[in-house]
């Protein structure tokens, strides 16, 4: 059973962790986006 969760969490990492990623790109980029507008 413990080996069970270990795969469903482990499996779920690998889909949690490029989201992540994804997301932290989108904001920071939204904060670059948001800073470049406020200067003109």
């Amino acid at each position: 059973i413990s080996s069970g969760v270990a795969d469903i969490d482990d499996a779920m990492r690998r889909h949690l962790i490029p989201v992540d990623k994804i997301e932290l790109r989108e904001i920071v980029g939204q904060g670059a986006f948001a800073t470049v507008h406020r200067e003109c």
